[in-house]
Formats: C-alpha cells, sequence, structure tokens
C-alpha cells in the first residue's frame, strides 16, 4: 500500500520480537495479545493505516481509542509480507482474559465490536471478524 513503512524487519520486531521470514504461510503471519503500547508504535512509525477495517470491523482507530479507555484489551490480526503487493498489517479482533469490569465498558464494548462474526461478553471479552 502506497505511503505505508516499509522497514519490515523493525514492524515484525515491535509485534512478534523479532523478524522471521520463514514464519509467513502464503505471505501472511498471524499474531495475538497486541498491547495499546505496541499498536500506538506500529501508527506513529505509520506501519498502518488508522483507516483500515477488516470487512466490517471498526477501523484502527476507532480500537485504539476503545483500548486508551480500556487498557487491558488486546487485538489479533495478521501482518502481510514485504513481498506482496498488499503489504500492511490488519486487525480482526480484540480480546481481554476477563470480563467487563463496568456496565459503560459491557455497553461500549457491544456499541463497537457487537457486530463481530465470533463474540463473547460474559466470562471473557471478545470479537472476532472473519
Amino acid at each position: 500500500m502506497f505511503g505505508l513503512n516499509k522497514n519490515v524487519k523493525l514492524r515484525d520486531e515491535i509485534i512478534f520480537g523479532k523478524y522471521e521470514s520463514e514464519k509467513y504461510m502464503g505471505g501472511i503471519r498471524r499474531f495475538e495479545n497486541l498491547n495499546l503500547d505496541k499498536l500506538q508504535k506500529l501508527a506513529m512509525m505509520n506501519f498502518i493505516n488508522l483507516e483500515e477495517n477488516q470487512n466490517y470491523s471498526p477501523t484502527v482507530w476507532e480500537f485504539i481509542k476503545f483500548m486508551r479507555k480500556y487498557p487491558e484489551y488486546t487485538v489479533m490480526g495478521y501482518t502481510v509480507s514485504i513481498e506482496r503487493s498488499d503489504y500492511r498489517v490488519s486487525i480482526d479482533g480484540i480480546e481481554k482474559q476477563f470480563g467487563a469490569e463496568s456496565e459503560t465498558e459491557e455497553t461500549e464494548f457491544i456499541e463497537l465490536f457487537g457486530d463481530a462474526d465470533e463474540f463473547e461478553n460474559n466470562s471473557e471479552m471478545y470479537a472476532w471478524f472473519d
């Protein structure tokens, strides 16, 4: 994509801890448990497009705003290899191991992520967009 930072080694160090090209299958590598600090770092360094969304998910910017309010959430998604023309980082889900700590948190989670293909808001907060 035009404009994204092409330093794939640094991008993967932020997400995975190190760059390992052999872990890409079909040019894609999945990740989980990406915290707010790492997501914001990806955004500040222009590795991710804030207006991008995975199918019908919220935009990356909406994920960040929600996580700023509730920083115990992490996101999941995938990276696309530098060898592909659609090089990018995509966010396709969000989760928190324990339930909402307030009615407001649960309401905001449902409003933003309730249309996900897979959704839980009980003992675990989870939303994944296919």
